[in-house]
């Protein structure tokens, strides 16, 4: 009988120390469980901040290919509108190769330099009106 009351006792002992082990094992494995639950939580606080910021982000690109194309629109009227003065004074100087070749009547070149001179001002103020669009733009 004492040698089964210390047989029961050793395996008592056993027993308490292995569920001692067995308690600690699952403490710590729940300290990490929680731990990273913890950065899980973090990760996804992370990554919605993140998609956001995306979001923005992505919402500044579009602002800026609309004012992209703007300007692009812009510096093709500015080039249209310098064709079209560069084409004018052109037939400013044909105008006066034919005055000094033709003799043509005064008032009839003064006409037509005028003409030509209201043209190009106009054309100026559209690319001053132009150029102040692009500047806004940019």
């Amino acid at each position: 009988i004492d040698d089964l009351k210390s047989q029961n006792i050793k395996f008592d002992a056993e027993k308490n120390e292995k569920l001692g082990f067995l308690e600690s094992q699952y403490t710590k494995e729940k300290s990490k469980r929680e731990a990273y639950e913890v950065k899980i939580a973090r990760l996804e606080a992370d990554n919605e901040k993140m998609s956001e910021e995306l979001v923005v982000i992505k919402m500044q690109q579009l602002t800026v290919r609309t004012r992209d194309d703007e300007i692009s629109q812009l510096e093709k009227k500015i080039a249209d509108a310098e064709v079209e003065i560069n084409n004018s004074k052109a037939e400013q100087v044909k105008q006066q190769k034919l005055f000094d070749e033709k003799s043509l009547d005064v008032k009839i070149l003064e006409s037509l330099c005028n003409s030509h001179e209201k043209k190009s001002a106009d054309l100026d103020k559209e690319i001053n009106i132009l150029t102040d669009k692009l500047n806004e733009c940019q």
